[in-house]
């Protein structure tokens, strides 16, 4: 997938600047369900992400993910009900390295509960 510069998915933390305009794959399903994606990318500007989104609408929704920030990979999750709320954790920077993101979504009175972990894979060619 090709992203053009620019885009985010963001609403209204810090000021009151909602993004919905990056595009995204998506699969609509119904009740409970596990996502596994393994992240690679060509990170070429700082705040370059990739990674899965869980979306209800554009008020609604999780994001997980690899984002660069200046040269360096770190976890993403990124919070939004009504307001977006975002938490980094830095990773180690290794070509050998493959990170699989897991989302398991249960669906309880109209919440989502994620379960994030890095899994150390084979590396990427």
């Amino acid at each position: 997938m090709r992203v053009p510069p620019g885009t985010d998915c963001w609403r209204m933390t810090g000021t009151d600047e909602c993004v919905n305009n990056a595009p995204f794959y998506f699969l609509e399903v119904e009740g409970d369900f596990e996502v596994r994606c393994k992240v690679k990318a060509n990170y070429e500007s700082p705040d370059d992400q990739a990674g899965v989104m869980i979306r209800e609408d554009e008020e609604n929704w999780i994001k997980c993910g690899i984002q660069m920030v200046g040269d360096i990979p770190h976890m993403c999750a990124t919070v939004t009900h009504d307001y977006s709320d975002m938490s980094l954790h830095p990773l180690p920077v290794s070509t050998s390295f493959c990170y699989t993101i897991s989302f398991l979504c249960v669906i309880i009175s109209s919440m989502c509960f994620t379960s994030l972990k890095k899994s150390r894979t084979r590396p990427i060619l």
